[in-house]
């Protein structure tokens, strides 16, 4: 007796993934134009106009912040949005704050705890916050939702 399961039941899976797959592949591409704008701003403020590292860092996340929330409605989740679109920047700012929080703390504790350069430090901030953002706002801003919301 076989026991594979019908086509009717496995294409929906497959077809969800592709689909989770391309949206990550999406946000990937908007993270990285939105770390370019923000590392830009970083460099830019801290490096030539000699400002205070937390307001450049500051800075540069909000600048990221806007590219991200830009690609992020328009291409990334498309097809995903909030009908209350000021409550969805809310909730997309508020997990990029936290965002940034974690990119301040693990900035400051690469460059003074290990001595590493201010880029190499944004780095190893990116790739951690890259995730943080993702799974949040997946989660609590880019999901399916019921018709109530």
């Amino acid at each position: 007796m076989s026991t594979s399961i019908p086509a009717t039941i496995l294409l929906p899976k497959a077809e969800s993934r592709l689909r989770s797959i391309a949206e990550f592949l999406r946000y990937l591409t908007a993270s990285a134009l939105a770390l370019a704008a923000d590392t830009g701003t970083l460099f830019f403020l801290a490096e030539i106009c000699h400002f205070d590292r937390l307001l450049a860092i500051s800075a540069g996340f909000t600048v990221g912040l806007l590219v991200a929330y830009l690609l992020s409605v328009r291409w990334a989740f498309r097809g995903v949005r909030r009908e209350n679109i000021a409550y969805e920047f809310f909730l997309f700012s508020a997990i990029g704050i936290a965002g940034l929080l974690l990119n301040d703390f693990i900035i400051l504790w690469a460059t003074q705890a290990l001595g590493q350069s201010l880029l190499v430090s944004k780095f190893i901030s990116a790739i951690s916050v890259f995730f943080f953002n993702f799974i949040f706002r997946k989660l609590f801003l880019f999901s399916k939702r019921k018709p109530h919301e």
